[in-house]
């Protein structure tokens, strides 16, 4: 398993982390959760780790679109 940080465009600091499955030949499931967040976790996915980026960077959007 790989593990790293991202920080969003909004300052918000992610955990993202390469989960295995059991077949070998498919290493490429990256999660991500939001290490500071007040109250639920918010939880990213994607494919890649830049895929996973990017529906971090779309939940930081959205979220400061609620807020607005």
């Amino acid at each position: 398993m790989t593990a790293d940080t991202y920080t969003a465009s909004d300052g918000t600091s992610w955990d993202l982390t390469q989960e295995c499955p059991p077949i070998p030949a498919r290493c490429f499931d990256w999660n991500a959760v939001e290490e500071n967040h007040e109250g639920e976790p918010c939880h990213a996915f994607g494919e890649t780790r830049a895929a996973c980026i990017l529906d971090i960077e779309q939940r930081v959007s959205e979220r400061a679109e609620e807020t607005a």
